[in-house]
């Protein structure tokens, strides 16, 4: 038969199809850039001290209360933080403020209908309707 599947022989880590086989180790790792920069990170952060980066950061304000922009936006991102962030927050605060302030207006909220077979989910649901009915 044309269409028959025939056993994977493996060949070294791929099968007879040139798919992985079974066992295969996977992929050589980590690039060599990728541990490089680690290693350079490790490398600055033994080199640097909490006073390091305290009296940087010192001179950092100082600077952006004299005047350098880039030092006044690099302290204003650090300390707020992002403002596209900031702006999407304030935003989903006014929608979440605006859906609070329609809530008076909505007539008839859904509440989870409690029962473990749906005969009884559909008797407390029949119950719940007819109770908000009499409301009305």
């Amino acid at each position: 038969m044309p269409n028959e599947i025939k056993p994977a022989v493996i060949v070294g880590t791929r099968d007879q199809r040139g798919r992985f086989a079974v066992g295969n180790p996977g992929g050589p790792g980590p690039g060599g850039f990728s541990q490089r920069v680690n290693t350079f990170r490790r490398t600055m952060l033994a080199a640097v001290t909490e006073d390091d980066i305290r009296e940087i950061a010192q001179q950092l304000v100082a600077n952006a209360k004299g005047g350098d922009v880039f030092s006044s936006r690099l302290v204003l991102q650090y300390c707020l933080g992002d403002p596209s962030a900031l702006t999407q927050a304030a935003v989903a605060e006014e929608q979440t403020q605006a859906l609070a302030d329609a809530a008076p207006y909505v007539a008839f909220i859904p509440e989870p209908v409690k029962g473990n077979t749906q005969e009884e989910r559909i008797a407390n649901w029949s119950a719940g309707v007819k109770s908000r009915s009499t409301l009305v």
